[in-house]
């Protein structure tokens, strides 16, 4: 799936960005500051609603078990510096997490320097009628962005401020839960087509403001037999922009400047109405749901489908499910006009349905899993060009099949074997077939084709350790570069290594990306960073 087709959520709550799948990740929180991921492979809209087209991302964050204070600084290559300072205070049944943290780069190429500053609070309050959970948090971040959109312009450069906030009450009694949530999301973003020097004809820099606002009600009953979930979500998308939507009755005066005005917007109302229905027997499980969606633009929209397993034996089991999904077009999608491209007004939601089955094994030290699925996407949206044609456009495509098999290994060998704790390898293989059409693709086509991991943790003497990641990748379809010629991406190697010496206070680290300096380029023609070393250190303190 592309970048547009993944639902991302943080604690549960779902802040995808309406104006494009570019502005998912502008999450206000340091890597340090995460508890765990969770990820769901394969369609999840009949539980999370439109976006959740190819899977889901939920990002957990959580105060610690106890008092603390953390502190954690990196420096590397090309000016890489950065630091997080986060503390976790416990009073009585309330248990409060805050982080700050600040990265800066001079960049690895021209025009590749950022700086990013972000703040987070996660609060947690536990009493007699319920659980209460809060979670805020502020984003500033700036960035050359070398080519980002076309290689025609190389100097492009952009400013994004994202503030994010939740409140979340859950009550439990028997086997019985409601959680109610509300949350807030806003993105305010500046992009700027010539970061210096900016062409004759150039019009000005874009702007835009999305607003997103959301409610959430879901109800959980656990039985002998199995799980029962429904839920209800309101879901307000709003944009105002001097690029993107439809004219406004009266500008808006944008916020940090002198004279540019909002003069754009669009708005959209999502009801998600959803029901899931598990049952337990013995070895075998089988769950069932839908999800309801309308949308004051696009109607009314189902997602539906159902899982099943059966253990075959202890700790190997056999799987199977057919699920449908489906994409609201973002605003970008609609509405972005720019030199090298436009969007589409009439585009339709984008939908799909998926079939998997294989095998998941579950042991304490081996799991792993080998599953094959098939995917017939309608009217999937792209952007593309025609022969004739100089600029990109979105559109519908007719259909989409996408094929895939996927093959993964991890063992855990901690205390079973002497100087080796994990290792891991995982391969994955996809096809994409699309209607007939000579036409280039500028997402949907250029898919990673193989994808081959392995990896390796062990100890070295005391406690030192080093960990290795090796990776080969195929990226599918081909690319443009500065020249104008035609290119095939070609296959490359990547190897990272990571020394640490750990202790019980405070860990050092020195690693190595691209250990040996590997040249190759991603999606697009952009020229990905050759070897880069750097070195931190972490210190933990406890009361």
């Amino acid at each position: 799936g592309s970048f547009d087709q993944v639902l991302v959520l943080l604690n549960g709550v779902n802040i995808t960005d309406p104006q494009t799948g570019h502005h998912n990740l502008n999450i206000p929180i340091d890597l340090s500051s995460i508890q765990r991921i969770e990820i769901l492979q394969g369609p999840g809209a009949r539980l999370y609603g439109p976006g959740a087209f190819c899977g889901a991302i939920n990002i957990i964050t959580k105060p610690q078990p106890e008092n603390s204070i953390q502190i954690s600084s990196k420096e590397g290559e090309y000016g890489l510096t950065g630091g997080n300072i986060s503390t976790t205070l416990k009073i009585k049944s309330s248990a409060t997490f805050l982080s700050a943290s600040y990265n800066r780069c001079d960049g690895y190429i021209e025009n590749t320097d950022f700086k990013n500053l972000n703040l987070f609070l996660h609060s947690n309050l536990s009493s007699k009628i319920g659980d209460f959970s809060l979670f805020s948090g502020y984003q500033a971040k700036e960035f050359g962005a070398n080519s980002f959109y076309t290689p025609k312009y190389p100097n492009q450069f952009e400013r994004t401020k994202t503030l994010i906030s939740s409140i979340e009450y859950e009550r439990k009694w028997n086997k019985n839960k409601i959680t109610i949530n509300s949350y807030l999301r806003e993105n305010w973003d500046k992009f700027e087509l010539f970061r210096s020097n900016p062409a004759s004809w150039y019009a000005g820099h874009n702007y835009h403001l999305t607003t997103v606002f959301g409610e959430k009600i879901s109800y959980q009953l656990i039985t002998q037999i199995g799980r029962t979930q429904v839920g209800i979500e309101l879901r307000d998308e709003d944009i105002i922009s001097n690029r993107l939507g439809d004219t406004l009755s009266k500008p808006i005066k944008i916020e940090g400047t002198d004279s540019s005005y909002y003069t754009m917007g669009d708005n959209r109302l999502i009801y998600n109405v959803f029901a899931d229905q598990a049952f337990y027997f013995n070895r075998f499980s089988i769950s069932g749901g839908f999800n309801y969606s309308y949308c004051n633009e696009y109607n009314g929209n189902w997602s539906y489908g159902i899982d099943a397993s059966y253990q075959i034996i202890s700790n190997l089991k056999v799987y199977t499910s057919a699920n449908r999904s489906f994409r609201n077009p973002t605003f970008n999608d609609l509405y972005y006009n720019g030199s090298t491209n436009y969007g589409n007004p009439n585009l339709k939601p984008e939908s799909a349905i998926t079939y998997e089955g294989g095998f998941k094994l579950d042991y304490v030290i081996l799991s792993g899993n080998i599953g094959y699925f098939h995917r017939d996407g309608k009217n999937i949206i792209d952007w593309i060009k025609l022969p004739a044609e100089t600029k990109w456009h979105t559109q519908n495509y007719t259909s989409l099949s996408t094929d895939g098999i996927e093959v993964s290994l991890t063992s855990n060998l901690r205390d079973k074997i002497i100087f080796i704790n994990n290792l891991f390898v995982s391969y994955s293989r996809y096809w994409n077939s699309k209607q007939s059409g000579d036409f280039d693709s500028y997402y949907a086509l250029d898919y990673i084709k193989h994808n081959l991991k392995f990896g390796v943790n062990h100890n070295i003497v005391s406690k030192l350790s080093a960990s290795w990641n090796f990776i080969w990748q195929q990226r599918a379809g081909d690319y443009i570069n500065v020249s104008n010629v035609v290119k095939t991406y070609k296959p490359f190697w990547l190897i990272d290594l990571k020394l640490s010496w750990t202790a019980s206070k405070y860990s050092i680290f020195v690693e190595a990306t691209n250990l040996f300096n590997s040249k190759y380029v991603d999606i697009g023609n952009i020229k990905q960073p050759s070897r880069w070393i750097s070195a931190g250190f972490r210190y933990k303190f406890r009361w």
